[in-house]
């Protein structure tokens, strides 16, 4: 990774999620590496929302083996930070689920460099 994570940052996902199976949120490009610093979800909605991520090896599937983070409860007119750092190659993709379509919006932040 290169030092200066001011140039390189990136925000690979920021959108209000929409949907509940399982969606590829992001795909790491070729040529490039990554790492993720940050997530965020908020939830403005009256009820409590549930969502679980994966951070998936390329030519893999998103199948629960590779959860980082599994069911996880973001309380009504809420929100949480996860600071984390998850590296991801060309290829890799971060999916996930959530049980209330359009409950959560989200961020995905780190950094990405060319290899």
């Amino acid at each position: 990774m290169a030092a200066n994570l001011i140039d390189d940052s990136k925000r690979f996902f920021g959108s209000t999620w929409a949907g509940t199976g399982e969606t590829t949120l992001f795909t790491i490009e070729a040529g490039k590496k990554a790492v993720i610093l940050e997530f965020m979800a908020c939830n403005p909605t009256d009820s409590s929302a549930q969502f679980s991520l994966s951070v998936v090896p390329s030519g893999e599937s998103n199948a629960d083996g590779y959860r980082r983070l599994d069911e996880i409860d973001v309380p009504a007119k809420d929100s949480i930070i996860y600071e984390v750092f998850w590296p991801m190659g060309a290829g890799d993709f971060m999916s996930g689920k959530q049980e209330t379509d359009g409950a959560l919006s989200i961020s995905v932040n780190g950094a990405e460099v060319a290899v």
